[in-house]
C-alpha cells in the first residue's frame, strides 16, 4: 500500500493491523511500524 499515492505523508499507530501489508511511506510512527511488522508486513520508507 503506497500511502503517498493515497495523499498521505505519515502512518500513525491508531487502529489494528490484521493482515500482512507492505506499506510505502515517508514518515511512520514507531508504534505503527511495530504493528505492521508484528502482523508479518514490511515498511518501506522513501525519501521525497
Amino acid at each position: 500500500m503506497n500511502v503517498l499515492d493515497l495523499g498521505y505523508n505519515k502512518v500513525t499507530g491508531r487502529g489494528k493491523v490484521t493482515k500482512k501489508l507492505k506499506v510505502i511511506t515517508r514518515l511512520i510512527t514507531e508504534l505503527a511500524k511495530k504493528k505492521i511488522e508484528k502482523a508479518g508486513g514490511i515498511v518501506e520508507i522513501v525519501k521525497k
